[in-house]
């Protein structure tokens, strides 16, 4: 492999091939001067930049110059507007080998006069840009695989878009706006696996209602629920039905294996999987007061979309609330109830927050059946005080059944006051049972029945 360095542009290349694939570099005045490295890694070229402004320019231009029509996938973040004409430029000539788009810019870069690629990109697949276009007629368009829409258009411009892009799989919507005179119609989309929205409850639910799938197809839904809006039954009952249908051919081939429903002041979130996982998933989150009527209704909507077959796969279940449950979220209980008596596999529970405890410990006396096989508990942001007694009952009931909780994490932010510390020797009366506590990022075990659950808590003491 042959290795040379350009002094007169400061940059040191490794060359395996002539032919350029791939580009991945982020540029701008600001991060240059701040003595950023710039990285360039291609299929057969990788390039490394020094921060000099004068010479970074110049190997810009001459990459999109010379380069321009042998990039395959382009990925820029443009944090200035130095580099804007050099870029535009390149974008109005024709992208005959470009596959993957993915342009990130600032707010004021003008759309493009004429059009994006002169109209001929005969490979692109992916497009992550949409601010650039003024039209979308574009040839090129029809043969996406992924794309990202405008923000603000109507649902009814959406869907018709959507009509010449037959072979979309991956699709991305954000702040969509909605009218009730707007045209609805459908489409169909047959290779869709992936929907990404983020708009108010009607244009959420007129986009969804307008695809037609041949295949599962993923959600990750942020609804916005307005002050403003009414959401009547006809309403909820359109948008449970939407939604269920995207459930019902989405879950069959993919177990739930996992199961979040976090309550928060903004909202409700549900979803199958850690957003951080990759691939497709299932989410669902939506946003609006706390102290708005309209958003009551909204938990038996989110929480009924799962079919009973589906709930009863879950094997970890993730409860959050921060709040008290009361007022216009009292009837929340009933609801959650109702999901959780079919969650029968559960191993893991984890539980943050005392009104989440109390959805499914309810008393001393009442323990409900369907957590006979939890294996493994994790309790965060609990006052352990006022938990004592039905926590210590819930572990002994377990035990009785031959269900002993093998497992038991806590989470405890410091200062940890004496009253806490003495409230947990209810642990020791389930003797041999693994506990792990996490203090701030301190992890430390302990086995239950041993009797000194409090000399975990001692601080060191301090030589003189």
């Amino acid at each position: 492999m042959d290795q040379s360095i350009c002094p007169s542009q400061q940059l040191t290349t490794t060359r395996a091939s002539s032919q350029l694939h791939s580009l991945q570099y982020p540029v701008g005045r600001r991060s240059i001067d701040e003595g950023w490295k710039f990285h360039t890694l291609c299929k057969g070229l990788l390039v490394q930049i020094n921060k000099e402004p004068k010479n970074s320019y110049s190997f810009v231009q001459l990459l999109f110059r010379s380069k321009w029509d042998k990039i395959r996938s382009l990925r820029i973040t443009l944090n200035g507007r130095g580099y804007s004409d050099i870029f535009l430029d390149a974008l109005r000539r024709p992208a005959y080998s470009l596959e993957i788009f993915d342009f990130t810019a600032p707010d004021d870069l003008p759309p493009l006069e004429g059009e994006l690629f002169s109209g001929r990109a005969p490979r692109l697949l992916e497009f992550s840009y949409p601010d650039l276009i003024l039209t979308w007629e574009q040839p090129w368009l029809h043969r996406l695989h992924k794309v990202e829409l405008p923000s603000g258009i109507d649902a009814s411009r959406v869907i018709e878009i959507l009509g010449n892009m037959p072979l979309l799989e991956d699709l991305v919507l954000h702040d969509i706006e909605y009218s009730e005179h707007s045209p609805r119609g459908s489409i169909s989309m047959p290779r869709l696996a992936q929907i990404h929205i983020t708009a108010i409850f009607d244009a959420t639910v007129a986009i969804l209602e307008a695809i037609i799938t041949s295949q599962a197809c993923g959600l990750d839904l942020t609804i916005r629920v307005r002050a403003s809006d009414t959401l009547t039954e006809e309403r909820l009952l359109a948008a449970r039905c939407v939604l269920s249908r995207y459930s019902t051919s989405y879950f069959p081939g993919r177990p739930l294996h996992y199961l979040d429903l976090s309550l928060y002041d903004g909202g409700i979130l549900i979803r199958d999987a850690p957003l951080e996982e990759p691939g497709d998933h299932f989410a669902i989150v939506v946003l609006g007061l706390r102290d708005n009527p309209a958003l009551n209704p909204i938990q038996s909507l989110v929480i009924g979309l799962f079919a009973i077959s589906v709930l009863r796969q879950v094997a970890k279940f993730f409860l959050s609330c921060e709040f008290r449950i009361d007022g216009p979220w009292e009837d929340i209980k009933q609801d959650v109830a109702d999901l959780t008596k079919e969650l029968i596999s559960v191993v893991k529970l984890k539980v943050f927050g005392a009104a989440a405890l109390g959805l499914f410990i309810t008393g001393e006396d009442a323990t409900p059946t369907q957590w006979s096989f939890i294996r493994e508990l994790e309790l965060e942001g609990i006052w352990f005080p006022d938990w004592e007694g039905r926590l210590a009952y819930f572990l002994e009931e377990r035990r009785g059944k031959n269900a002993m909780v093998e497992q038991l994490v806590i989470h405890f932010r410091p200062p940890i006051e004496k009253e806490e510390i003495r409230a947990l020797r209810f642990l020791e009366r389930v003797a041999g049972t693994v506990v792990t506590f996490w203090i701030d990022d301190k992890r430390v075990e302990y086995i239950c029945g041993s009797g000194r659950i409090q000399t975990i808590f001692r601080k060191p003491s301090s030589r003189r």
